[in-house]
């Protein structure tokens, strides 16, 4: 699910600074998902939502948790996946563009 970040990274990068790019907009993927199930959990699973997290479980156990609360879990992680894809790839970019330009 969240490992199709993946080919989002430039494969002229070192594979090292690849994995650090993948991991960071897993952790921004999953920090924006919980905030946004949040808003829609009650209290109660709001707080177990918040023990897990809080016990650094495995991403799995998390969305075990929240596939029993949302029927439409896949489709919210695949949306936010998408936007954050377009967002970085913008920056890419423009990233790109600043370092050309300088050549």
């Amino acid at each position: 699910m969240i490992t199709s970040l993946a080919g989002l990274t430039p494969a002229s990068l070192p594979e090292p600074q690849r994995k650090t790019i993948v991991a960071g907009l897993t952790q921004v993927v999953l920090l924006r998902l919980v905030d946004e199930l949040s808003r829609d959990l009650n209290d109660e699973d709001r707080k177990k939502v918040e023990g897990i997290v809080d016990s650094n479980s495995s991403e799995d156990v998390l969305f075990d948790f929240l596939k029993t609360r949302f029927p439409d879990f896949d489709q919210r992680v695949n949306k936010i996946v998408e936007e954050e894809k377009v967002e970085l790839e913008q920056k890419l970019q423009q990233l790109l563009t600043l370092i050309n330009a300088k050549k």
